[in-house]
């Protein structure tokens, strides 16, 4: 008599990870969808993601955490809009996914907003592309020409002094 395998799935299969990325695009955990028994480990399916034999699923997997991420994005708009006599926990709700998302897709609900460089450095000051350090002085690295003081500005050709 043949043993039956017992435990959890190992072995990748496409119907497997058609069903883990559809349940993370409806909004579920990948620590919720592991506690189903027939789903693999969150080690196994992380593995997966980044073991490289996998790309296509990595790809998909991607994708499926961004459709998750707007569909918290809907969620958070459905909390705030709740008529709920709890506004301390509704608030904490809709935080919390607010973090989430600025996290998971910064470029879009990120605090900041790059809207003039498209993410390059912008030069300033003489050619400066880096910041200057607490005692204002540059690296080597941030200098295109020129002698600096520690005010990041280019000195004149007559108060050089050498390095």
């Amino acid at each position: 008599m043949a043993v039956k395998k017992m435990g959890r799935p190992t072995i990748f299969t496409k119907e497997l990870a058609d069903k883990i990325c559809f349940r993370i695009s409806s909004g579920e955990s990948l620590r919720s969808i592991v506690k189903d028994k027939k789903i693999p480990a969150m080690s196994t399916i992380l593995l997966w993601v980044i073991d490289g034999k996998h790309s296509d699923f990595s790809e998909q997997y991607t994708q499926a955490c961004a459709t998750r991420a707007e569909s918290l994005f809907e969620e958070a708009l459905e909390i705030a809009d709740e008529e709920n006599e709890d506004v301390s926990r509704s608030r904490l709700r809709v935080d919390t996914r607010k973090w989430y998302l600025s996290k998971v897709l910064p470029k879009k609900f990120g605090e900041k907003l790059d809207l003039t460089s498209g993410g390059k450095p912008i030069p300033i000051l003489g050619g400066v592309t880096r910041k200057e350090n607490a005692k204002g002085d540059l690296s080597e690295n941030s200098k295109t020409d020129g002698i600096y003081n520690n005010n990041g500005d280019e000195k004149s050709n007559s108060t050089q002094e050498t390095n």
